[in-house]
């Protein structure tokens, strides 16, 4: 095996064959690459090409370990897992992808900038997950290293905190519960970096598989960190957390950790998003920083689509009366930045849910024209823009009156 790359996933192909300092590529059984499939570039962005698979079908090779995995909001399948090992640190990791339809890419290419801690233990942990259950499922060994691990003890940076949370939501996917609890309670050692609903997302999880004491213990930071969202008073006859909690939960009849955990997804789709939103309207070009920033929000997106797919499965689309409007918004808002499969398989919850009072009409109506236009037609209600205004219309004419029978008010106000 080359010095430097080590093999996490069986697979019948030669390692990766060194062309320079900073590059490998696959060169034998059936690979054939017009560009190297790997590289590190000085400032340490990880880039994997386009790469092109002639081998011969999964039937044919049944030691082949497959796996799904969503990049760039596309689904494609894993065929081959190394990783670039430098002075004994994880500096890259490489992969054969393959589309939906089995074939590759004809064009693009995929950066993940693995100088950001968390972006590197997202997909780690993602990859993980998946080796797991596929070396399980064709009976082979499981011997191999976990492709990242935390030996941070107490956050020091906002980098530090999000790489201990997707650490230990890797270990509560495999089922190792209290594994995951010590890295939460690690993760949330230090109040100046937590994302306070995460606290109860954590709560909400934990529940599902039985472990109340942790999850109160999560429920009850949340509560000492905003007493006034609580509305809690300092006083010696003030009631324990935990009859608060219940008595809030209770007055409201609100599912606080439903609420809490829905409202943390959308602080976590917005936290890069807007970021890098407000980036590209200093610059005319995307820029390396933009680039990254956006890969972090579809790395984050792809979290939540699972999330919300668990969500939904379990309790339908959440009621405005259950978790408030906030909470009821924000699953519109990651169903909005879904593939748009998602999109489309969920229109139809999302329309009754507009009708069910549980949100609004316009919502539904900037999905219906968000599908719209990523399929190539005209929008009906005029929410969509691009970098040349307002997507085409299908009826200017009757715009303002589509737009006015869901609440929107007329075009020309929204575009000014």
């Amino acid at each position: 095996m080359l010095n430097g790359i080590r093999r996490d996933v069986p697979f019948q192909l030669d390692s990766l064959k060194p062309t320079n300092s900073n590059s490998w590529s696959f060169t034998n059984n059936g690979i054939i690459t017009a560009e190297p499939d790997y590289e590190i570039r000085d400032d340490g962005a990880l880039f994997v090409y386009r790469t092109f698979f002639n081998g011969p079908k999964q039937a044919q090779q049944p030691n082949i370990v497959w796996r799904n995995l969503f990049i760039i909001r596309k689904k494609h399948r894993v065929i081959c897992v190394d990783r670039i090992l430098i002075d004994g640190k994880t500096k890259g990791i490489v992969y054969i992808l393959q589309s939906k339809n089995k074939s590759y890419p004809s064009y693009g290419h995929y950066q993940w900038d693995v100088t950001r801690l968390e972006h590197l233990e997202l997909v780690g942990s993602i990859l993980e997950d998946m080796k797991n259950s596929t070396l399980k499922r064709f009976n082979l060994s499981n011997s191999t290293p976990k492709l990242m691990s935390s030996d941070i003890k107490t956050p020091s940076s906002q980098d530090d905190y999000w790489r201990l949370i997707f650490h230990a939501d890797s270990l509560y996917e495999q089922g190792h519960y209290d594994d995951a609890i010590r890295v939460y309670t690690e993760a949330f050692a230090d109040d100046r970096y937590i994302f306070p609903s995460k606290l109860s997302s954590v709560a909400y999880k934990l529940r599902m598989v039985d472990k109340e004491e942790a999850a109160y213990k999560f429920d009850k930071h949340r509560i000492r960190m905003e007493k006034d969202y609580y509305q809690m008073p300092d006083s010696a006859t003030v009631p324990s957390y935990e009859d608060e909690f219940d008595k809030r939960a209770d007055i409201y009849n609100y599912d606080l950790s439903l609420k809490n955990h829905l409202e943390e997804m959308l602080e976590r789709d917005q936290a890069y998003r807007t970021q890098w939103i407000l980036s590209r309207q200093l610059h005319h070009e995307e820029t390396q920083d933009d680039i990254a920033l956006r890969l972090r929000a579809d790395s984050i997106d792809s979290l939540n689509q699972v999330e919300i797919r668990q969500i939904l499965k379990e309790h339908g689309f959440p009621k405005k009366t259950e978790v408030g409007t906030s909470a009821c918004e924000a699953a519109w808002i990651i169903i909005q930045h879904a593939p748009l499969d998602v999109q489309k398989e969920y229109l139809p919850m999302l329309e009754r849910a507009a009708t069910e009072g549980n949100i609004q009409a316009a919502l539904v109506a900037a999905l219906h024209d968000r599908i719209d236009v990523r399929e190539g037609r005209p929008q009906k209600y005029g929410t969509q823009r691009n970098h040349n205004g307002i997507c085409p219309l299908l009826n200017k004419k009757m715009v303002n009156q589509w737009r006015k029978e869901v609440g929107l008010p007329p075009l020309d106000e929204y575009s000014k």
